[in-house]
């Protein structure tokens, strides 16, 4: 229904043997085109089992961007929703703090949720979409195509669902 608020969840596993360096899980998340994203989101972080051992504070946490292509830094994600379900966010870009753990059989993991919007405007934006994407071939490896895009890992993360992920150095660790 669109209109309607509904809660986007994006779940993060590492799945390596490996943790990951401190303060370096950055992941960039393209908003689906039937979703909205603004000053409503009221992030949650809830930690999965076994715990991913990072800690997330939502006033610093978690950033936006409007740009055409996903931001290949924390830093680069500068835009500040103009209302509760903005229409320009483009990117969600989380940056939890500390390291995450290695997995021992069980993958730590954390999710990620917060408000957002269906969007009735989902046809405009798959067009400016489609042409995005056609770009992203010249990109750094660390950035995905969504159409490629299933699972991808992040340092020795594994960022599951329809997402983008790399380390803050724009490697994907793989």
């Amino acid at each position: 229904i669109p209109g309607a608020t509904v809660v986007y969840s994006i779940t993060v596993r590492n799945s390596g043997p490996s943790a990951v360096d401190a303060n370096t899980v950055f992941i960039v998340d393209a908003l689906p085109n039937q979703m909205l994203v603004g000053s409503a989101a009221t992030p949650s972080f809830t930690e999965g089992a076994p715990a991913s051992g990072l800690s997330f504070t939502p006033s610093t946490d978690i950033r936006f961007s409007s740009a055409a292509s996903p931001p290949t830094s924390f830093g680069g994600c500068t835009y500040t929703p103009t209302s509760a379900y903005d229409p320009s966010v483009r990117f969600v870009c989380i940056n939890p703090k500390g390291i995450m753990a290695g997995s021992t059989g069980v993958p730590p993991s954390f999710t990620i949720s917060f408000q957002s919007q269906k969007n009735d405007l989902a046809a405009s934006r798959l067009f400016q979409n489609r042409m995005i994407r056609h770009r992203w071939a010249n990109q750094p490896s660390g950035i995905l195509p969504e159409d490629d895009m299933q699972t991808a890992c992040l340092g020795s993360s594994e960022n599951t669902g329809n997402k983008r992920g790399h380390s803050s150095d724009g490697s994907t660790g793989l």
